[in-house]
């Protein structure tokens, strides 16, 4: 009998022990502190705290960054270059184009694992763009001729892809780029850029996302469209909040989130929410430093300046969306995927998008990146 009884505590002390690593590892928000991560191949989940340490939410951050500097060749011929990786398990159909309108540079197909490199001729790209197709473009793309015979153009359209921006120019010292990711419009596709070499500023980082592309538009706040199938999962986009608010469904209560704080400020618009988030003309005119803390969700009181952001909110990543504000769910959202992109039109500044890295020839960009395994 007393055999029996010490197996039964047994039991209960096992039974005890799974039930509270389930709720402290739980991925939402069940931490038992900040301080408590849970680890993921090399990935963590890290809780985001409110005002009073609670933690309210989730964000997916790499414990190393990506970096897949020595998986490229230098650039030839001692020229400026574009490398491009599909670390994708699908096919990307890319197509590169500078200008408006647009000029095509480039265009090219990789498998997965395949890697281009495309040498820039002039040392110059003023207003450069490359897009990711996932889907065939001559499936669907009736200008899909044009970009084949190289043809100037007035842009192609968005649809089934994730496109990256960048400008390289050049000074008496070297090359520089300015880049980004941009998810302002849709996201679609987890991206990685960097120059390497380039020069140490706060102002030029790596800009990722490192979530599967299977499963980067999960939880979506608005809505997904041209799904695409690959084996048991689908690729799509996620509508960023101005298009959303404006081209798919702006009577949505998504699209009045800011309605009461516009009342508030007197904006006079049939729909002030969506030129907030798209950072657009308000009458009275927001300010940058408005605009940006509404969709962060940091501005205390609209027709204060300084709660507006406060100062000390305004570079305090752990507080933006965190304060139960109206704010951009979208971007807080995809800023959940990774480090230094947009969110928003007009994200920048700390942690934001347009990385500005001085004196480094090479732009490295992979899609579907995975963290560091070092």
């Amino acid at each position: 009998m007393e055999i029996i009884i010490a197996f039964i505590i047994i039991l209960i002390i096992i039974t005890i022990m799974i039930l509270f690593n389930s709720h402290k590892y739980n991925r939402l928000s069940s931490y038992e502190s900040f301080d408590t991560n849970q680890t993921s191949d090399n990935c963590t989940w890290k809780c985001i705290p409110d005002e009073n340490n609670k933690p309210i939410d989730k964000k997916i951050i790499c414990i190393n960054d990506p970096d897949y500097t020595n998986m490229f060749d230098s650039c030839a011929n001692n020229k400026p270059c574009i490398n491009i990786m599909n670390n994708c398990d699908f096919p990307l159909w890319i197509l590169g184009t500078v200008g408006s309108p647009s000029k095509v540079l480039f265009k090219t197909t990789l498998k997965t694992k395949e890697k281009y490199q495309y040498s820039v001729t002039d040392d110059k790209i003023m207003g450069g763009r490359v897009y990711f197709f996932y889907r065939n473009p001559g499936e669907w793309l009736g200008a899909y001729a044009a970009y084949n015979a190289g043809l100037t153009i007035n842009g192609p359209p968005i649809d089934y892809s994730q496109f990256v921006e960048m400008t390289l120019d050049k000074d008496e010292k070297g090359s520089f780029w300015d880049y980004d990711i941009s998810y302002v419009d849709r996201a679609a596709l987890p991206i990685y850029m960097w120059a390497p070499g380039a020069l140490k500023d706060p102002n030029c980082n790596k800009t990722y996302t490192t979530q599967p592309a299977s499963k980067f538009t999960d939880e979506c706040p608005t809505t997904v469209i041209n799904k695409t199938k690959f084996g048991n999962y689908e690729i799509g986009q996620c509508v960023a909040s101005y298009p959303f608010c404006v081209d798919i469904s702006p009577s949505a209560p998504y699209c009045h989130i800011f309605d009461a704080v516009s009342k508030q400020y007197k904006i006079v618009n049939p729909n002030p929410t969506a030129l907030i988030y798209g950072g657009n003309e308000t009458n009275p005119k927001l300010s940058t430093q408005q605009n940006i803390a509404l969709n962060r969700g940091i501005c205390r009181d609209i027709n204060n300046p300084a709660e507006c952001p406060r100062s000390e909110d305004k570079d305090k990543q752990s507080v933006w969306y965190s304060l139960n504000l109206p704010q951009n769910n979208y971007s807080k959202w995809i800023r959940q995927r990774g480090k230094n992109y947009y969110g928003f039109a007009l994200d920048e500044g700390f942690g934001g998008g347009n990385q500005q890295c001085r004196y480094s020839t090479r732009l490295d960009i992979v899609v579907c990146p995975e963290c560091n395994k070092d």
